[in-house]
């Protein structure tokens, strides 16, 4: 089902992290979405946390992990495709 395979990313995500001695870190997981609390030197690790969010074995559907940014509540999430677009997402949060 869909909460085995999102408990199969979660796993594969937390190996990664941790086995990479990263900063990142899972949040929480909210239904079918995982909250990540991201490092400004380790914005380029969003690609890669996609890709693992995207591959999973033995599922026949393609599944497609969007990403999402906020700073504050949910109802201000704002839609991110690219490193770059998050970047602009945090720098204008700053300001």
């Amino acid at each position: 089902s869909g909460a085995d395979f999102l408990k199969e990313a979660i796993i594969k995500l937390d190996e990664f992290l941790t086995s990479n001695n990263y900063k990142t870190r899972m949040q929480m997981n909210i239904h079918d979405e995982i909250s990540f609390i991201f490092y400004l030197d380790e914005l380029h690790l969003l690609p890669k946390l996609k890709a693992i969010m995207e591959e999973l074995e033995g599922c026949y559907v393609p599944i497609v992990a969007e990403a999402e940014f906020t700073t504050d509540t949910w109802a201000n999430k704002s839609e991110v495709h690219t490193v770059e677009d998050l970047v602009e997402r945090i720098q204008y949060a700053k300001a």
